[in-house]
């Protein structure tokens, strides 16, 4: 395993860790995850963390379910929701409750994105009162990342997009009405996901790889660019193959 320290354009410090293996990368960042929730229980007697959906994290999840925490005291929420059922096998909230709420974390308090509206624009108010009474700031922020750049459901070239990266917005919250990738879609904006002590990253493959690589650099225009250009505290790349 290789950890480098990286500096982008902002100056922010940026650690990135190339993990041999899946089981590696998933290890690391579930200890880096309750590592911070175990401290976060033990100086204010409550933590949160706010994860991502989609394949890629489910190995971080299964083996942080397994972590020994007081989990009744931490508060789990997501960092974006296709605008589906939760019992939609393509919800995130499904893939949750059923990949980390599970053994160990079963205890843990979930803090849905979803709401039985007709839209997320219509839901939006209900996501904002649900991320509102998780403790902030978050302990920890576990971000994916397409090929595109895009991190949560803040796509490249959306006006929703332009929003959700505007930090000068008091919103938490952006719908995405027109459906991106198959589905409409919620995400909490920049402004929400930067109020966290830390931003992990865990993404795998050559080509997002590069992407990530590119956005440090400052040589690419993508939504990843964005939360690298106004990181000021720790963020952590982890890349498997």
């Amino acid at each position: 395993m290789k950890t480098m320290l990286e500096k982008p354009p902002s100056g922010a410090q940026v650690r990135w860790t190339d993990c041999p293996d899946r089981t590696s990368w998933a290890n690391r960042a579930a200890e880096k995850i309750a590592e911070l929730l175990d401290e976060s229980i033990a100086s204010r007697s409550a933590a949160s963390l706010v994860v991502a959906g989609g394949t890629t994290p489910q190995p971080i999840f299964d083996r942080l379910s397994m972590m020994h925490l007081d989990w009744t005291k931490v508060h789990v929420g997501l960092t974006d929701e296709r605008w589906v059922k939760s019992t939609h096998t393509d919800s995130n909230e499904h893939l949750v409750r059923h990949a980390l709420l599970r053994n160990q974390a079963s205890a843990a308090q979930f803090h849905p994105l979803y709401s039985n509206k007709s839209r997320p624009s219509a839901g939006l108010s209900e996501a904002e009162r649900s991320i509102n009474s998780m403790p902030r700031p978050f302990d920890a922020v576990l971000l994916g990342m397409g090929t595109d750049g895009h991190f949560a459901s803040l796509f490249p070239g959306l006006m929703e997009t332009k929003a959700g990266l505007d930090l000068h917005s008091p919103a938490l919250c952006v719908a995405v009405d027109k459906p991106q990738n198959g589905y409409a879609r919620l995400s909490l904006t920049l402004a929400a996901l930067l109020h966290s002590r830390l931003i992990l990253v865990a993404i795998s493959g050559r080509p997002k790889r590069t992407v990530a690589l590119q956005a440090m650099a400052g040589t690419s225009d993508a939504p990843i660019a964005a939360l690298l250009s106004h990181r000021k505290d720790d963020l952590e790349f982890l890349w498997t193959e």
